[in-house]
């Protein structure tokens, strides 16, 4: 469990941990706060001195990191004013401070040496009490306060060490029953952004929160959002196993994942398969859905000019205060067309102005809501500490490339390109294809000709993997270029590791620019997907939070399984509250057998179960299997896939050469001077 991001300098990023956001993106009082080392705790915006230099060299530390093995500090020279009459000085930095500042300097935590309490002054007297323990930041707006010396996560703590513990947020909406009868249940789990990517992978690191087949996502957000900013705020108390006594630790939310329809309900925007506005994090937008097919919206949506400009989270806030005191002082009809040229949709708004003409006591409820409790009008996530829906709800490989990209091709390829009398001579194909070499059985062919409407993320995985083998020579040049762009965007995709962040976008880049002109070249009627469209944003997300996988949904997807079985079980009367009650006693299990520390509060200690309940888990691997542990995974075996030695021997007369699509493709650069021609 990693509880300081760590900076690779843009080379090999492969865990949340090293994503950008948790680095160099989080607000001042959400950051890492501080390092321990050598019994001192040193925190962020209090000053300190340097070992192997004189006193009067003082630095800021503003960012704490972890690089190869070791604690650092990004620290600034702080200065200082002449005194005054009185003997006082000003203590100042520079105000905004970046990350990447080239005023900053990379210190080892192993060489800060004195704390703020502990420097003084030449007449022997306490430097900070010079200062009026203030922190001024100059180029800060007039009437700005200063920041207070010691921080005030010091107090917070105590004695205790830090821990920061950024979290990844899900919602989905699943059925609570086995038969095709839809009882929809929306669910809320997390993970750890801490943990490498191996572990937050299993369903033993995925935990619930909670879940409701009555209340819509935001309600239930609402307590949710209210306890991440108390525990990025104030913090609570916790027992570090691995340091063996209590800390303080803290929660802040580095990315909010989930489907289409779910992100634009978290974000207040319209649902993009339905809208104008299909587009969370740009305004892509059209006047009406006739002028889909104009010139200027096609080229915005396939990006063949500069992409739209950028939606901000805080004009969404704003314009979300604005759209009601619209509707609640003016006119509907004003709140209709701005509504529609802001491309914002707060549910919880909507359901209150729904309410507001049904009844006039409903009226009298908002009108006290408004006027007592404000944020409560609004979706709530625009309160949320250190969210930025429109940046923060990535591009979700799953939903995008798989049930998006991949999906729409292979229909139309199914259902309008190949013959009906050909139909047979593709399962012929996909039955004898070899499947030695790759990470998946042998195809069942009859099952996927039959079922090919219906297939899931992981069969569209294997359609990647086969379509040049099986699929090509049914496929026009066109048809083919579209194909060819897509699997090797798809390759380039699901990487597990970049190992260099700059190189790998430019390349992403390049490969989806190459596969937007070949679909739009296809027909323009693509437009009406809006999931296309979002993969010019995906580079934008895994520079902020690393490779795509990382932030797909398989894992939470895989977890709705489990509450569906739960629900199943459940007596049905209160499904919310017999849910989570199933998942408590499900989560204090989990903790007894895996040897958590648990309180007493009788005597106030910490204890863990006894080697005979800890051995269940640890030496059963049938146990851990019905935990959701692998501990393969863990301690991976090193093998590979390889072909099998009993395979025929076919004489070199028989064997098929390479065909000549594959070795007929053309160049990217070539593509991409098509590309920049058509613009």
């Amino acid at each position: 469990m990693q509880f300081y991001p760590h900076d690779t300098k843009g080379k090999n990023i492969r865990a949340l941990y090293q994503s950008e956001k948790w680095c160099e993106s989080l607000n001042q009082e959400h950051r890492v706060q501080m390092a321990p080392y050598n019994g001192k705790h040193y925190y962020i915006f209090e000053p300190i001195t340097l070992m192997d230099h004189p006193d009067s060299h003082i630095v800021v530390p503003i960012f704490f990191y972890q690089y190869q093995d070791e604690i650092w500090g990004k620290c600034f020279c702080a200065k200082f004013s002449r005194p005054n009459q009185s003997g006082n000085m000003i203590f100042y930095i520079r105000a905004n401070i970046g990350y990447n500042d080239q005023d900053l300097l990379d210190i080892p935590v192993r060489k800060f040496n004195k704390l703020y309490s502990e420097i003084r002054h030449q007449d022997g007297s306490l430097l900070m009490s010079k200062c009026d323990n203030l922190l001024y930041e100059h180029g800060t707006p007039i009437g700005a306060d200063p920041i207070r010396i010691p921080n005030p996560w010091r107090e917070r703590a105590g004695k205790k060490i830090i821990r920061h513990v950024p979290i990844t947020l899900y919602s989905d909406d699943t059925s609570g029953n086995q038969s095709k009868r839809w009882n929809k249940h929306i669910s809320y789990y997390f993970t750890l952004g801490g943990l490498p990517p191996e572990m937050t992978n299993m369903e033993y690191n995925c935990h619930f929160i909670a879940t409701s087949n009555v209340a819509s996502a935001l309600e239930i957000g609402e307590p949710i959002v209210a306890e991440i900013n108390h525990l990025a705020t104030q913090g609570s108390i916790a027992f570090d196993a691995g340091l063996k006594h209590e800390v303080l630790y803290m929660v802040v939310p580095l990315a909010f994942l989930a489907d289409s329809p779910m992100s634009a309900e978290i974000t207040s925007t319209f649902n993009p398969g339905q809208a104008n506005n299909p587009c969370r994090m740009c305004h892509l937008s059209t006047q009406s859905k006739e002028h889909r097919c104009s010139l200027e919206f096609l080229r915005a949506f396939f990006g063949l000019t500069a992409l739209p400009v950028a939606r901000k989270w805080h004009e969404t806030k704003s314009r979300s205060h604005e759209l009601w005191e619209l509707y609640y002082t003016k006119s509907k009809n004003q709140f209709k067309l701005k509504t529609a040229e802001y491309g914002l949709k707060d549910q919880i708004t909507h359901r209150l102005m729904e309410l507001h003409t049904q009844k006039v006591h409903e009226r009298v409820r908002i009108a006290q809501l408004a006027e007592h409790s404000h944020p409560r009008i609004f979706n709530s996530y625009l309160e949320l500490a250190s969210f930025d829906g429109c940046n923060h709800t990535p591009v979700e490989i799953l939903h995008v490339v798989l049930l998006g990209c991949v999906k729409y091709l292979m229909a139309d390829l199914m259902t309008n390109r190949i013959p009906k009398s050909k139909l047979k001579e593709v399962e012929a194909r996909l039955r004898s294809f070899n499947t030695d070499a790759l990470n998946f059985p042998q195809l069942q062919a009859t099952y996927m000709m039959a079922h090919h409407r219906s297939f899931i993320g992981k069969d569209f995985q294997i359609i990647l993997q086969v379509a040049a083998f099986v699929l090509f020579p049914y496929m026009t040049e066109d048809m083919k270029n579209v194909w060819y762009s897509m699997c090797f965007m798809s390759s380039m995709v699901f990487q597990t590791v970049i190992p260099d962040m700059e190189t790998y976008i430019q390349q992403l880049e390049g490969v989806i620019r190459e596969f937007m002109y070949h679909i739009s070249k296809m027909s323009g009627r693509w437009s009406n997907k809006p999931k296309i469209h979002m993969l010019l944003h995906l580079p934008q997300s895994i520079r902020r939070f690393g490779p795509p996988i990382l932030f797909a949904t398989e894992k939470f997807e895989n977890y709705n399984g489990i509450v569906r079985t739960a629900s199943i079980h459940s007596n049905r009367q209160a499904p919310s509250h017999d849910l989570a009650l199933t998942f408590s006693n499900y989560h204090i299990e989990r903790l007894l057998y895996s040897g958590a520390y648990l309180h007493d509060s009788k005597t106030g200690e910490y204890f863990q179960a006894k080697p005979n309940v800890t051995n269940i888990f640890k030496s059963n691997v049938l146990i851990q299997k019905l935990f959701g542990y692998n501990s393969t995974l863990v301690n991976p075996m090193k093998s590979y896939p390889c072909l099998h030695s009993n395979k025929p021997n076919i004489p070199e007369a028989e064997l098929e050469p390479i065909p000549e699509a594959l070795t007929a493709r053309p160049t990217q650069t070539a593509v991409l001077d098509k590309y920049l021609l058509s613009i």
